[in-house]
């Protein structure tokens, strides 16, 4: 069967030979054979080796059975409770040995009962049966006696039976048991050294003869396969120059030929995934760039919605102070209205108590004469009182002299008294001394003593009652005095009285002519308020259509707001759907440069597949994501987009920054514009810090300060990427010249 071979272009005739398959199928049949024999010689061991176990198992067996009647019939056993059934005639000791005679029995049968027992063994068992039937017949007697209550008598005699033929069969037992174990042992052992000496003649013949084939086949196919793997080694370095050399019709061959067509495929395939994706990043550059453009238009409507939101916001602010404040005027006007009212009741009022007070003024005027005139009366009245007064006083003063003289005398009264009292006390003595002529001086005595007792009490009463007296005329003394300066007092006040009503009646003229004139102000005062209560109303109407129209302003204003946070929300939807995009022409961006580093290594007549050329689009993809964080962070301030306050502040968490400290510097450390970008970056974040903790602090109008310092950073930052990707641009354009 012909063959083509496409390595350098030659045509080959392939030979025809013996496939691989057939010959691993005839060393998988020579195999096969070789474990059939070895199986079999295996079985024939096993049969033997079974044989030689099941004669152990039965040497086991009878041995255990032997050792068992052994202990039925030795101590602890039969013997041990028949001497001391004799000894102690209890028939307990009988019953615990029929128990172990019973037992003997059991094994005894079952030891009968086994296959293939020889006739020795069968005599020996017999012999020690027989002897066994003995001690049962002694030991049944026994029992019928300790039963009837009689004594053992001489059973002891009878009990002493010969039992050394029983022992030498119990000894002929043990070494037979023995031998036996001893022979099957053997015949284990010896089968099993045939077999493992089988097994070693047939393995090793069988490992030889796998041995030589797998060596022949492995050649024949390590050959085919040296070339195959030169050709592969060569295909994962990515050169898809070489080709398979196929002389011969097998599997290898057959593999060889596919193997090369896939090749042929994958070079095919590299040259398309090549133009594809040279398209592809034309594409993503060119969608790149429209992204940009639509970021920059919708900013730039984002910041109109902004400050429309902003104006709305503040217009709505002012439209409720003006409906707060014109609500305060509608309030003062309903007051000034009420106030009016009143004012106008009062004016009204004011004007009759200005006629009432006219017509008092003049009645004041004519009773003021009068009491002037009455006045005038008191004052020569109040000076006769005070005439009066100090006589009286000029009176008073002579008396409290009179009674002086009064107290003089009553001290010269009690000193007679006092002399009086001596003398009755001498006299009493005297009457004492007496004795009874004396009696009657006694009583003499005795009167003058009451006599100057009750004068000494007179006097002092009648000196009490006169010092009461002269304080009582000390006090009208006093009192005079004081009424004296009271008259002066009154005289006085008297003529300021009338001089007062002389003033009141000049005031009352004054004061009449003053009431006329208030009565005309009032008049027109009552005119003017009845105008101003007029104004006051139509007043009051307008500010109520103001306030309609104010209402129905801030009705309009705040729909107005709603419309715009409605489309902030949906610009915020839009930027959503733009990062999206973005996301993905990054990641499609990303995925092509994996796709030319990856496909870098192929080769096709030689050369390499893909040039050196730098990607541009990474600058605008770069540009993409630091305007959309600068967007995410105006949003922040107006409380309209999830960022993160870590994402605001740390330069290496924001978008742009992920992509600078990740390959950005590394990259493109040889161009100078990429150092001044990350400090121009690193400033900018140092001053979102401080729009954050306005943020935080409700400064708004701070915020939206740094927030302009922001975008003048921006602005910067983004010259510095449209400088470095002109100058990529001009060393892509020089390595297309190189190339040409």
């Amino acid at each position: 069967m012909a063959k083509e071979n496409i390595s350098r272009g030659n045509t080959l005739k392939l030979k025809w030979g013996l496939t691989i398959r057939m010959k691993l199928f005839l060393l998988a049949v020579i195999i096969g054979l070789s474990f059939l024999g070895t199986g079999y010689l295996l079985y024939s061991s096993f049969q033997d080796i079974f044989v030689a176990v099941q004669e152990v198992d039965s040497a086991s067996r009878k041995g255990r059975l032997i050792s068992g009647m052994k202990d039925e019939l030795g101590y602890g056993g039969f013997v041990h409770f028949f001497q001391r059934a004799i000894l102690h005639e209890d028939l307990e000791y009988i019953t615990a040995a029929e128990a172990r005679l019973k037992g003997f029995i059991s094994r005894t049968t079952e030891y009968m009962n086994l296959p293939a027992i020889a006739d020795e063994e069968t005599r020996n068992l017999t012999i020690i049966y027989r002897v066994i039937e003995k001690y049962l017949r002694i030991l049944k007697e026994m029992k019928t006696l300790l039963a009837d209550g009689e004594p053992l008598g001489d059973m002891e005699k009878k009990g002493s039976i010969d039992d050394q033929r029983a022992i030498a069969a119990f000894k002929w037992f043990e070494s037979y048991l023995a031998k036996v174990d001893r022979e099957a042992n053997q015949l284990v052992k010896n089968t099993l050294f045939r077999i493992r000496r089988i097994m070693l003649v047939v393995f090793g013949a069988v490992l030889l003869i796998i041995a030589t084939l797998t060596l022949a086949i492995g050649r024949s196919i390590a050959g085919k396969l040296k070339g195959l793997l030169q050709v592969t080694n060569d295909m994962a370095a990515g050169n898809l120059v070489k080709r398979m050399v196929v002389k011969v019709d097998d599997e290898i061959g057959r593999l060889a030929l596919s193997f090369n067509k896939a090749i042929k495929n994958l070079q095919d395939t590299v040259k398309s995934i090549n133009s594809l994706s040279v398209h592809n990043q034309e594409l993503s550059k060119d969608l790149s760039e429209n992204v940009e453009q639509t970021i920059s238009v919708i900013t730039e409507i984002n910041n109109g919605i902004n400050l429309i939101s902003d104006d709305t916001e503040h217009l709505t602010h002012n439209i409720v102070a003006s409906k707060a404040a014109l609500e305060q005027i509608l309030d003062n006007n309903k007051s000034l209205a009420d106030q009016i009212n009143n004012q106008a009741s009062s004016v009204e009022q004011t004007s009759a108590s200005v006629e009432e007070m006219n017509a008092s003024i003049k009645s004041v005027a004519k009773i003021t004469e009068e009491k002037k005139k009455a006045a005038d009366k008191l004052v020569s009245v109040t000076m006769r009182g005070s005439e009066k007064v100090n006589t009286t006083t000029e009176i008073i003063s002579q008396i409290s002299r009179s009674i002086d003289d009064m107290l003089n005398l009553i001290t010269v009264i009690n000193n007679v008294a006092s002399q009086t009292d001596l003398l009755s006390m001498n006299a009493a003595i005297e009457a004492a001394q007496a004795g009874e002529a004396g009696k009657g001086f006694a009583v003499v005595a005795d009167e003058i003593g009451k006599l100057a007792e009750s004068t000494s009490e007179n006097a002092m009463s009648i000196s009490q009652t006169l010092k009461s007296v002269v304080e009582k005329i000390k006090e009208a003394l006093t009192a005079g005095k004081e009424s004296g300066r009271a008259f002066a007092e009154i005289t006085a006040g008297v003529k300021e009285v009338a001089d007062a009503f002389s003033e009141i009646s000049l005031s009352t003229d004054e004061l009449a002519n003053g009431s006329r004139e208030i009565l005309k102000a009032t008049n027109v005062l009552l005119k003017s308020t009845e105008e101003i209560k007029s104004d006051s109303a139509q007043m009051q109407q307008g500010s109520e259509e103001i306030r309609n129209f104010i209402t129905e302003i801030q009705e309009i204003s705040a729909n107005n707001l709603i419309g715009v946070k409605s489309i902030n929300t949906k610009s915020n939807d839009i930027y959503d759907a733009i990062d999206k995009i973005s996301q993905l022409i990054i990641q499609n961006s990303d995925n092509a440069e994996e796709i030319q580093s990856a496909m870098d290594k192929f080769k096709i007549n030689g050369e390499s597949v893909f040039d050196d050329r730098i990607d541009t689009s990474v600058f605008i993809n770069a540009r993409i994501r630091h305007k959309l964080w600068l967007i995410r962070v105006e949003q922040f301030l107006h409380d309209s987009h999830s960022i993160s306050e870590e994402e605001i502040v740390s330069a290496e968490e924001c978008s742009l920054g992920r992509w600078l400290y990740s390959s950005g510097l590394k990259r493109f450390a040889d161009i100078d514009e990429i150092t001044s970008l990350e400090q121009v970056h690193k400033k900018m974040h140092e001053k979102s810090e401080r729009l954050v903790a306005l943020s935080r602090a409700g400064e708004k109008e701070q915020a939206r300060a740094v927030l302009q310092e922001l975008k003048s950073f921006s602005q910067t930052i983004t010259g510095y990427l449209c400088s470095i990707e002109e100058k990529i641009a001009l060393k892509n354009a020089a390595q297309e010249l190189e190339a040409l």
